[in-house]
């Protein structure tokens, strides 16, 4: 083919290309409305998240943040211990510890 054939058939491929990127951007903006909405109801604040977190792991907090596994939230704190770093899920609603994981990695089943 030549390329006069092929340019339409490029024109196409990158405008659907640029129509999923779409699509997958507006989900992660909505995903993080989703977040901050449910963190605005929470009664647990991010400073007693990462006071339970140190307690629980006994160490430092190095980083916070929201983890979202489908649709539950919970607030995450990196937390340097000791014996490493780990990751301790705190529930927005109820301030209990939901896992802790050690080496940082919150998708593992709870230790």
């Amino acid at each position: 083919m030549t390329a006069r054939k092929l340019a339409p058939f490029a024109l196409a491929a990158l405008l659907a290309l640029g129509a999923t990127g779409g699509v997958a951007l507006a989900n992660a903006r909505n995903d993080e409305g989703n977040d901050a909405a449910s963190l605005a109801n929470a009664k647990v604040s991010l400073v007693q998240a990462i006071a339970i977190a140190e307690q629980q792991a006994g160490g430092h907090a190095v980083g916070a943040g929201v983890n979202n596994e489908n649709g539950r939230v919970s607030i995450a704190v990196d937390v340097a211990a000791a014996n490493g770093v780990r990751t301790v899920l705190i529930d927005p609603a109820t301030g209990q510890v939901a896992a802790d994981h050690a080496g940082g990695d919150h998708n593992e089943e709870s230790d």
